[in-house]
């Protein structure tokens, strides 16, 4: 069995969970750090914990995928504070090249992330700061860069109304880590890296971001790095496209991307700055998929916003695609952080969602589209393994029905559905859910009443050809955003 070793963005399911359900269904094993080396939210992570890590873990593995803000800066949170300074961010991501020096064979991939056009929201304070952010960030750059004046007026309010510390905290974080995105380049150019994908973290289509994109892709046409290095809209879901990538291992499956409404392949989804056909193209590129059609091409379903009229028709294509035995992945894309309800209920109806290869509706679209990508890569491999005991392919067809579950579980159950039941009571009850304190574990019992109930009336794992396993609930960064659902054995399973 081949072993790859992640270094994670963070902590959360989606970071540090993600890529070993999907190793597991690729019959890959992962190596992560343990996670208390990784931070949890604020905390950042352990640097000498994982550089050890790091270090101990080359010789014992076939891979290794980092994400470079986990090294750099201790996490994805901690990449918005100004508090690290740039060089000591330099020498973090150094150990990659002491990495390359002492196993020069060793495949290294990164992923490195290009800020959000805010900072962290972690109080019900922080979350005006963190929308004027936004807004400054695109009025500015209408006023500054597009020369629209009629933004000017409203650029100065808002830097009138945003907190100074906050603004130099932006500033000063934003230009650390533009620097350090132009180190990776560099080590892609003189060969440290092996692979190298940048991602648009939250952003729009107006903002600094846009001037940082230009300038990083001018460094890349330097180096001769064109089509090696994409730069495109995703932060969380990075070591995923690079787990399968790997998994494809340059052959490249091909699949077709069909939208639920094409009028919706030229829209720019909610937090990103690019269109949505754009994107997806990255994506397959980056996860190294290729598109083909029609016959018994695997198909991406990309479930976009749509009238009820193409949600029905959907429905019914993706049933007929599955009763002829072609195979259907789905990136629900309908919203952000959630999936759409009515949409997963249809399918549910006639029977489709333990049919689907792979699921994928959290966060923005690139997120999205990133898991559904690496879900999929890990069920085509599982497929076409042709020469795999049936013991072991047994224990993979069940790990992906475990991670299918657990999609939707999460994706459907908890954010489009559990998620806004709780956040409302908390509103009533003067419960702040972007950070919950010393309600913590009140809340979380009731996220897990809750969601426990909606399992059990339309989700039971059995359904799913799962048996002996029970939900475990809980929220991992003490607030509501996220949810950490896991199947594990029942007691004495």
């Amino acid at each position: 069995m081949r072993i790859i070793g992640i270094l994670p963005l963070d902590d959360r399911p989606a970071t540090r969970i993600f890529p070993e359900r999907i190793a597991a269904i690729a019959g890959i094993r992962a190596l992560t750090p343990p996670r208390e080396a990784l931070g949890n939210f604020r905390t950042a992570g352990d640097f000498e914990a994982l550089r050890s890590w790091l270090l101990a873990a080359a010789p014992a593995v076939d891979g290794l995928i980092v994400a470079a803000d986990m090294l750099a800066y201790g996490g994805l949170v901690a990449s918005r504070r100004a508090d690290l300074p740039l060089e000591t961010a330099e020498k973090r991501l150094a150990v990659l090249k002491e990495l390359r020096r002492r196993f020069p064979e060793l495949p290294i991939a990164a992923a490195g992330v290009l800020m959000r056009i805010s900072l962290t929201v972690s109080d019900r304070a922080s979350e005006k700061i963190y929308r004027d952010l936004i807004r400054y960030c695109e009025v500015r750059y209408r006023a500054d860069e597009l020369h629209e004046e009629e933004f000017r007026a409203e650029k100065e309010r808002l830097v009138d109304a945003i907190p100074e510390s906050a603004l130099r905290t932006f500033e000063r974080a934003r230009a650390r880590n533009f620097q350090i995105n132009q180190r990776l380049i560099e080590m892609k150019a003189d060969g440290t890296l092996s692979d190298l994908i940048l991602l648009q973290e939250d952003s729009s289509a107006f903002g600094p971001h846009l001037s940082e994109q230009r300038l990083l892709r001018q460094r890349i046409d330097a180096f001769g790095l064109r089509g090696e290095v994409l730069l495109y809209p995703g932060a969380d879901e990075g070591t995923q496209t690079l787990s399968a990538r790997w998994i494809n291992g340059g052959a490249a499956p091909a699949v077709e991307t069909i939208y639920t409404s094409e009028r919706m392949a030229s829209a720019v989804m909610p937090y990103e700055h690019c269109p949505l056909s754009e994107s997806l193209s990255n994506h397959l590129r980056s996860a190294e998929f290729r598109t083909g059609a029609g016959g018994a091409v695997p198909c991406l379903w990309v479930h976009t916003p749509c009238s009820d009229a193409e949600r029905t028709a959907a429905v019914v294509r993706i049933e007929n695609f599955l009763r002829a035995g072609r195979k259907v992945a789905v990136a629900d894309v309908w919203k952000a952080n959630g999936a759409d309800s009515v949409f997963l209920e249809e399918l549910d109806g006639r029977g489709l969602l333990p049919k689907l290869s792979a699921y994928a509706g959290w966060n923005t679209a690139g997120n999205t589209i990133g898991t559904a990508l690496a879900f999929y890569s890990a069920v085509l491999k599982l497929e076409n393994d042709a020469d795999e005991s049936p013991s072991m392919a047994s224990v993979r067809r069940r790990a992906q029905q475990v991670f299918l579950w657990e999609r939707l579980a999460d994706d459907w159950g908890y954010q489009s559905v559990v998620r806004p039941m709780i956040e409302a009571r908390c509103d009533r009850a003067g419960i702040d859910y972007r950070s919950l304190g010393a309600a913590h574990a009140s809340i979380e019992a009731e996220v897990r009443r809750a969601l426990s109930g909606w399992i059990a009336v339309h989700l039971p794992p059995e359904k799913f050809g799962l048996r002996g396993l029970r939900p475990e609930i809980r929220l991992p960064w003490g607030r509501t955003f996220e949810v950490e659902v896991l199947l594990a054995p029942e007691s004495g399973g």
